[in-house]
């Protein structure tokens, strides 16, 4: 439920003036934009996971599981396609090396969004989080709830 949560969370738009940004430089330009609009900071939430600056949503997500939802999206808009493999990308800035990868091999990357929906239907078989960011995740779901109040649980 957790990432499920974090992930609704950042897809759909919020109830009140509440934002969640990813900690790479997309994220940080966004802050800024917010900042100067007026948005309290307090109400701005980041990814993050200790040091690492280029986290984004995509990160937290077992790789073989990210790894098997591009592949299926790759497959449903391009047909039979060359597939991404786990050697082809590490844990930091996920959409960035898939880019970096699609440009490569001249394909268009599949939508984030599309990925993202993929990614929760795995829900149904498998944990979705990287077991050594599972303690950020429920960090940031905390700061979150505290905000917004207490999120129900409909499961």
């Amino acid at each position: 439920m957790l990432i499920q949560s974090i992930i609704i969370y950042k897809l759909v738009p919020f109830f009140s003036d509440d934002y969640l940004v990813d900690s790479d430089e997309g994220g940080k330009a966004i802050i800024k934009k917010l900042t100067r609009c007026g948005i309290d900071r307090n109400k701005i939430f980041k990814l993050s996971v200790s040091a690492r600056k280029n986290i984004v949503l995509e990160d937290f997500v077992k790789r073989e599981v990210y790894i098997s939802s591009v592949n299926y999206c790759i497959q449903r808009r391009h047909g039979n396609a060359k597939q991404i493999t786990l050697s082809d990308i590490t844990d930091e800035n996920r959409p960035m090396q898939l880019k970096k990868w699609c440009e490569e091999i001249d394909l268009k990357p599949p939508n984030r969004r599309e990925i993202a929906y993929k990614i929760l239907e795995h829900k149904q078989t498998q944990d979705l989080v990287l077991s050594n960011r599972r303690r950020s995740l429920e960090s940031l779901f905390n700061k979150i709830t505290k905000v917004l109040g207490t999120v129900t649980n409909s499961e």
